[in-house]
């Protein structure tokens, strides 16, 4: 062979194999990156799911105090004030 093919050869050689060092990289980074995507996704669920555990007493309390004041309205509604259910 010549030369300077042979020395085209060996640089695309090297080139290649600098590519695959590179792709290996991004690679890897890639995998991580999906690793962090669905542990953040799993972390915010947990939150959540924590938060409306905490705050389910609460929330109760504020339907029962809800459902009480609609139907004290609907009662005056049925009593007919005037300016309830015109």
């Amino acid at each position: 062979m010549e030369e300077g093919l042979e020395e085209k050869v060996d640089e695309a050689l090297a080139l290649a194999h600098e590519n695959k060092k590179m792709l290996k990289k991004l690679l890897a980074y890639r995998r991580w990156a999906a690793i962090y995507a669905f542990l953040r996704w799993i972390v915010f669920l947990v939150i959540a799911l924590g938060t409306y555990y905490y705050l389910q007493p609460y929330l109760e309390q504020l339907t029962d105090i809800y459902k009480e004041i609609n139907s004290t309205f609907g009662g005056l509604k049925e009593i007919g004030l005037p300016g309830f259910g015109q």
